[in-house]
């Protein structure tokens, strides 16, 4: 059986070195799967503001233009005029906004396309110009016969294939960018769930090992506790085994063992006085048959066997004395 549990030792220090090695991808991971949702997340913003700015430029800007330039030649009210005026410096920060988005996504065959958008735009606010300035001169005809050229639609030609194959591409970099953005997730939901299936059980497991341990802990201490006061030394009173700490037990069976080594060398000197510390009428009979009782009793006996030696001594050395003093003193 010690195979098999030493099997399972090792099992579990190689699970705990995956667990440690899938922690380290798992942070590896996350932070490259968040710089991929990063990226994927700014792509796809930056394909959608293009297509809402392409979209702007006929369905906003031009349209404004449009609408100012004939409430204005219809009321001469120069008030009406604002929607056309802000068309204008709307429209050019538009194109310069779609510009950097073009440099940024590095689509320099766009670029060169988009400048020939640019370029009939301009044509077309020209056009606008004049139209105004005829309204401004009460030209009416001038400006019906401008309106009729309908430079709107030429724009529109020229437009259209642009803004169709710029919103077909921007439409696969959005779902390009959704799908990374999916697979970033769910490669960190499955670096998780490995770390899940895992490292659980082997938590529980060590979870379970350490209380086994600590209960295992407590007994050793109660039953250190119990020998040292059933074997070493009693104090008398019952104890609490759960308040002792593993360092506390030992201490006090090691300071046992060091009070029997010196109550035995004073012995051995003779100090058949010596006292063991601890030791008084409320915990004596506790200690009748504890290392610390049996030493006393032998201190007691050698002292008894001590004294009846000294007085055997003194018998003799008495009767030797007078035997001396009655032979030197036969004749008186």
């Amino acid at each position: 059986m010690a195979w098999i549990k030493s099997l399972r030792e090792k099992l579990i220090i190689l699970n705990m070195l995956v667990i440690m090695c899938l922690i380290v991808l798992a942070t590896v991971f996350t932070w490259y799967n968040k710089k991929r949702i990063v990226d994927t997340t700014a792509k796809k913003q930056q394909a959608e503001l293009v297509k809402m700015r392409l979209g702007n430029i006929f369905r906003e800007y031009l349209r404004g233009m449009d609408l100012g330039l004939r409430g204005y030649a219809l009321t001469k009210n120069k008030q009406v005029l604002s929607p056309y005026e802000n068309a204008l410096k709307d429209n050019a920060r538009n194109l310069k906004e779609l510009d950097s988005l073009f440099k940024i996504q590095r689509l320099d065959t766009v670029l060169a396309r988009f400048e020939n958008i640019k370029t009939g735009i301009e044509s077309y606010v020209e056009t606008t110009r004049q139209m105004k300035t005829a309204v401004e001169r009460d030209s009416l005809q001038t400006f019906v016969r401008i309106l009729n050229q309908d430079k709107g639609y030429d724009l529109w030609v020229l437009f259209s294939p642009f803004n169709d194959s710029i919103t077909k591409y921007e439409d696969r970099q959005i779902a390009q960018a959704q799908t990374d953005y999916e697979s970033a997730l769910n490669w960190n939901i499955l670096i998780l769930v490995i770390l899940a299936v895992l490292g659980v059980p082997s938590i529980i497991y060590v979870a379970y090992k350490i209380n086994r341990e600590r209960k295992e802990r407590n007994m050793l201490l109660t039953e250190l506790d119990e020998n040292n006061r059933k074997y070493l030394f009693s104090p008398g009173d019952e104890g609490d085994h759960t308040t002792l700490s593993f360092q506390e037990s030992i201490s006090q069976s090691i300071d046992n063992f060091r009070k029997a080594v010196n109550f035995i060398k004073e012995i051995s000197n003779k100090n058949f006085e010596v006292r063991w510390a601890g030791i008084d009428q409320t915990n004596i009979h506790a200690n009748e048959s504890t290392l610390a009782g049996e030493l006393i009793k032998m201190r007691n006996q050698m002292k008894l066997a001590k004294q009846e030696d000294d007085q055997r001594y003194w018998t003799n050395d008495g009767l030797a004395q007078f035997s001396q003093l009655v032979r030197q003193n036969q004749s008186d």
